[in-house]
Order: structure tokens, then C-alpha cells, then sequence
């Protein structure tokens, strides 16, 4: 292994311990991060399903999927599954904003309970903020890469 994989090996092990440890120690932060992280991937599979029907499931599903040497291909059945992850997502959010509201009124909104809808939002916008800078910093990295050297395609 050549040292910058060595370096980057430590440095992403250094993260994992580093960010693991409080829910490794305290039960209230792991069961928090299950909850908030459950529903991004509820909000992630929605947008997946929203960007399939956006496009057209069936166009999607012949280009994307069943190409040239694949060794399965999906039938139209997909296309109704597509659909139906889509009204899931609608009816599973719908539903954990009521449980949220009705389980302590007061606390549904604030930010630093472990189980409501501020604590997901406030999580899911510093994780945007982060990635949305680490976006820009890469892009200008990128860019100016390709700038100094003649042999990059524009």
C-alpha cells in the first residue's frame, strides 16, 4: 500500500473512532442517530423514486437498468414498485409527523430532543451545510487542477 493510502486509511479510521465514540457510550445518542438517520434514508429512498417518475419509470427501467448484457431483466412489475416506494414515503412521513405531534406537542419541535422532527431537521441542515461547502471546496480544487495543467481535457 503507497503511504497516501496508508494516510487516508488513518485519517478515515481517526473519523469513524472519533465520531462513533459518543454512541458507542451513551445508548440516548445511538438510539438518536438510529432515529434521525432512519429517516433520511426514508427522505432518500423518496427522492430516488421522485427522480425515477420524474424521468418515467418505464424510461428509466429500459435505459438504466435492463441494458445490453445484463443478466437480469426487470419487468414492468418495477415500474408499479417504483410508484408504490413513492406513495410509501408520502404515507410514512405523514405518519411520523403526526406520531411526533402526538406524542408531546411541546417537544415536537424542539431541537435537541431525541426523538422529533427539530432534531432531524437541525441534523439533516448542518449535514447539508457541511456537504454543501466540502462541494465547493472540491469543485474549486478540481477546477483550478485542471486549470494549471495543459494535459487535463477542459
Amino acid at each position: 500500500m503507497e503511504w497516501r493510502g496508508v494516510g487516508r486509511l488513518g485519517c478515515r479510521s481517526s473519523g469513524e473512532i472519533f465520531f462513533g465514540i459518543p454512541s458507542a457510550l451513551k445508548l440516548g445518542i445511538f438510539q438518536n442517530q438510529d432515529w434521525v438517520w432512519g429517516v433520511g434514508l426514508m427522505v432518500s429512498g423518496f427522492f430516488f423514486a421522485f427522480a425515477v417518475l420524474r424521468y418515467g419509470v418505464t424510461k428509466w427501467r429500459e435505459k438504466f437498468i435492463n441494458q445490453e448484457g445484463s443478466d437480469i431483466r426487470i419487468g414492468a412489475w418495477w415500474d408499479w414498485a417504483m410508484r408504490l416506494v413513492a406513495v410509501e414515503a408520502i404515507v410514512l412521513a405523514l405518519w411520523w409527523l403526526w406520531e411526533a405531534r402526538s406524542d408531546d406537542v411541546a417537544a415536537t419541535w424542539t431541537l435537541f430532543s431525541p426523538y422529533n422532527v427539530g432534531t432531524v431537521l437541525i441534523q439533516f441542515v448542518i449535514v447539508v451545510v457541511i456537504l454543501w461547502l466540502a462541494n465547493n471546496w472540491l469543485a474549486k480544487t478540481v477546477q483550478a487542477r485542471w486549470h494549471n495543467d495543459a494535459a487535463m481535457p477542459e
